[in-house]
């Protein structure tokens, strides 16, 4: 199955359609930092693999623009950790808490 992921920079969410459904990934971007918050697939479309393509997807996005990845997705997170080789990617715990104190 091809899937067509499509990118709404408005709406900052990447997502699928398929038989009129919408598996969704939604994030903030600041600083460098792609913040990935919450991946909801419906029930009907789980197991498919749907959720990896999209963060794979959202991966190479990073990469090319050359951001950082933060998550509070548990499912993304399980991703990052068990793809070691993406560790580079990920911010770590005391690059964010640098970046909240200087906002101050």
């Amino acid at each position: 199955m091809t899937l067509k992921i499509n990118h709404d920079q408005q709406y900052k969410k990447f997502y699928i359609d398929i038989a009129g459904r919408s598996a969704t990934l939604k994030y903030e971007r600041f600083d460098g930092i792609l913040d990935l918050r919450v991946l909801f697939v419906p029930q009907n479309l789980r197991g498919k693999g749907i959720a990896k393509k999209v963060i794979e997807h959202v991966v190479k996005f990073a990469k090319k623009n050359n951001l950082k990845i933060k998550t509070s997705c548990s499912y993304i997170a399980n991703y990052l950790i068990e793809h070691p080789e993406l560790n580079d990617m990920v911010l770590k715990r005391e690059e964010l808490q640098n970046i909240v104190l200087s906002d101050n």
